[in-house]
């Protein structure tokens, strides 16, 4: 039988025993590293970051089952879900109220393009798109609301 080459034999290293996800505990294994990150983990990687500690040396610290690219990218997705976060409330209603306040003008120039109505054109746009349409909802309250 040939030997399975060395990308098998780093796959399967690397994705552990029967297809687990690297650096997930088995049941029956309690001390080894979890790939989960926890509130607490969270609260550790901002701490050290906000003192300037470098990647790596936060992973070889705090998370010696991560690298340093690995707690990166946690924080930068820490940092897009409070970014995400401050769009709640009055920042957010005030975005409403301009767009509610500009559409026409916004959607009149490629309207005109196509020779549609905006209307239609804001329409399409807005609920073809699923990203939009919790925003379209908001916008048709705001428009009740006029």
């Amino acid at each position: 039988m040939p030997k399975p080459s060395s990308k098998a034999s780093t796959k399967r290293a690397t994705h552990g025993p029967a297809g687990q996800s690297p650096g997930t505990a088995s049941s029956s294994d309690t001390n080894a590293p979890t790939a989960f990150w926890t509130d607490e983990k969270d609260r550790v990687l901002v701490a050290s970051r906000s003192s300037g500690v470098h990647w790596d040396a936060i992973a070889t610290k705090h998370f010696p089952s991560k690298t340093g690219n690995a707690c990166r990218k946690r924080y930068e997705r820490l940092l897009l879900k409070k970014k995400a976060s401050e769009w709640i409330g009055p920042r957010f209603d005030a975005l409403a109220n301009e767009y509610v306040a500009r559409r026409k003008e916004m959607w009149l120039p490629l309207a005109n393009s196509l020779g549609e109505n905006w209307q239609v054109i804001e329409a399409k746009v807005c609920l073809r798109r699923r990203s939009f349409t919790s925003f379209s909802d908001l916008v048709l309250r705001c428009l009740n609301a006029v």
